[in-house]
């Protein structure tokens, strides 16, 4: 599949009747209308354009660029970030690398310095954010340096600290996604205290807003100390105040929504939605609202007991994210959150849908967490319904699968607990669990915080 084939087929209808309107001629036109009539169809094979518009293999590849280029700048203009993003989004890793090579040679070519600093920090900054398995740990490292050498002159620490823990912060979350956690631990915490060791002698405010970004992220994902996971936010914000608005802009809504995920964590849910509602009472160009914070807002309403403003967080922010064209692993996401308010709302064919959609994926189409959720909400969707016996089949199957040795990481230990729970509760309905009263003990110490959006359900 070529890249323009593989980025026509995630337009939405505004999108394609962008690309059909391309002011084309000649075979260039005859082309993107094939694409365009024909993009979407199971059966078409892209194979056969050469012969069918009479062109040699390589004037075939030729024209294909020249059309992706062009409709590249259609919809998105000269803007790298933007650009970038918008692949990134959509899930297009190889399309994003290579519009990455093409464009470095179009700069490198150019010789113009501040195209040249534009282009790397887009780079290094998309690259950094990229999707587990994708993300690219030696290429982000490699993409932040050209940026530190095109800065030549002009480079500051700020630039240094920014490109070293904002690489780090990639590095950090790819480990953890990829469940190993418990090995990279130390080498996350040593360059964070490398970098602690700095800061005394830096009066910069931005490089301080930066580390603190990234030591609460090393909290989240490598500690479980709630406390000094809110401590960094609150650190992070006061450092802001005396920061540029350009910083102000990137960081101070994503401090407040995770001051707001730390309070969550400590079951204080009206505190952690305020900060929420704070952040996403900033304007579109202070905060961007990305999935992420999003979601963690449409789950703090969850654990509030207000499903119909869930819904609407929902039906604002996520649901764009359930399109054909978007990032497989997100729209994953999105799909695990549908069929989680599904079941708040008592939606249970909503949730059923939703539940068979995520299940529609293959083992090798999300991440191992993501198969694990998926065995998780099978169980509680059938015990919802009250088909106990389909029920408490899944839950021995799945607890098996949760008890081998590949599964023992930490981050499962609730998904084990719950599932448990649920065997229990099948098991006393029918009058077969061995000291029932120990039950509700047991269901009072599942893990709080954001796991209370299925506590609530049980």
């Amino acid at each position: 599949m070529s890249y323009l084939l593989d980025l026509v087929k995630s337009f939405d209808e505004k999108e394609m009747q962008q690309f059909r309107q391309l002011d084309l001629i000649g075979k260039e036109e005859l082309l993107r209308d094939e694409y365009a009539v024909h993009a979407t169809q199971k059966n078409f094979d892209e194979a056969t354009l050469p012969s069918k518009l009479k062109l040699t293999p390589s004037h075939f590849d030729k024209i294909n660029s020249v059309l992706l280029k062009k409709i590249i700048f259609q919809l998105f203009g000269d803007d790298y970030k933007k650009i970038f993003n918008a692949i990134l989004v959509r899930g297009k890793s190889a399309l994003l690398l290579h519009e990455l090579k093409i464009m470095q040679r179009h700069v490198l070519k150019e010789k113009d310095k501040a195209q040249e600093i534009s282009f790397y920090r887009a780079a290094f900054d998309t690259l950094s954010r990229m999707f587990h398995p994708n993300y690219n740990s030696k290429l982000t490292h490699e993409y932040g340096k050209k940026y530190l050498s095109a800065l030549g002159k002009n480079k500051t620490i700020e630039h240094e600290a920014y490109v070293a823990l904002f690489a780090h912060y990639g590095d950090m979350i790819a480990e953890f996604n990829a469940g190993n956690e418990l090995t990279y631990q130390k080498k996350a915490w040593a360059v964070l205290e490398n970098w602690n060791k700095k800061l005394d002698s830096i009066t910069n405010s931005r490089v301080h807003a930066y580390y603190h970004f990234i030591l609460g992220n090393y909290y989240k994902y490598y500690s479980n100390s709630i406390e000094l996971f809110i401590k960094a936010q609150e650190d992070g914000l006061k450092a802001l105040e005396n920061a540029p608005v350009e910083t102000n802009n990137m960081l101070r809504g994503r401090f407040l929504c995770e001051n707001g995920a730390g309070y969550m964590e400590k079951n204080e849910f009206d505190r952690a939605q305020s900060f929420y509602e704070k952040a996403f009472a900033l304007s579109n160009e202070q905060f961007v609202k990305t999935n992420f914070h999003a979601g963690n807002y449409f789950f703090v309403c969850l654990c509030n007991a207000q499903p119909q403003k869930a819904k609407t967080i929902f039906d604002t922010y996520l649901q764009p994210f359930l399109q054909e064209s978007v990032n497989r692993s997100v729209r994953f996401d999105m799909m695990n959150n549908k069929f989680i308010l599904s079941l708040h709302l008592k939606d249970y064919e909503m949730a059923y849908e939703y539940l068979n959609k995520m299940r529609s994926y293959k083992k090798n189409e999300v991440t191992h967490y993501g198969n694990i959720l998926i065995r998780f909400s099978e169980t509680l969707y059938y015990y919802l319904q009250k088909d106990y016996r389909l029920a408490a089949s899944l839950a021995k199957k799945n607890l098996k699968f949760l008890h081998l040795p590949e599964n023992k990481s930490p981050q499962f230990n609730y998904h084990r607990q719950y599932i448990d729970c649920i065997d229990k509760l099948i098991k006393k309905k029918e009058g077969k669990l061995r000291f029932p009263e120990k039950l509700d003990e047991e269901i009072a110490t599942l893990q709080q915080g954001i796991f209370c959006i299925y506590n609530l359900l049980l």
